[in-house]
C-alpha cells in the first residue's frame, strides 16, 4: 500500500514539474516574441520591413515548436 502512495506522490511531482516547465517555456517564448521587434527596430526597421517579418516568423516557429514539444512531454 505504501509503495502505491509514494508512486502517486511521484506522479504528482512530475506533473507539477511538467507544468512549471511548460509555463516557464510559454512565458519565455511570449516575452521573446514581444521583445524581438523592439530589439531590432532601430537598426533594421528603416532598411527592410521584410527582414523583420521573416525574423518574427522564425521566432514564432521556434517558440511554437518549443511549446508543442513541452505540451507533448507533459501529456505523456
Amino acid at each position: 500500500m505504501r509503495v502505491g502512495k509514494e508512486g502517486n506522490h511521484m506522479n504528482m511531482l512530475y506533473q507539477y514539474v511538467g507544468y512549471a516547465v511548460w509555463y516557464g517555456t510559454f512565458i519565455s517564448a511570449l516575452s521573446a516574441i514581444l521583445a524581438i521587434p523592439f530589439i531590432w527596430m532601430p537598426s533594421v526597421w528603416h532598411y527592410s520591413i521584410a527582414g523583420i517579418e521573416i525574423t518574427k516568423y522564425i521566432i514564432c516557429i521556434i517558440a511554437t515548436i518549443l511549446v508543442i514539444t513541452n505540451v507533448t512531454i507533459t501529456l505523456h
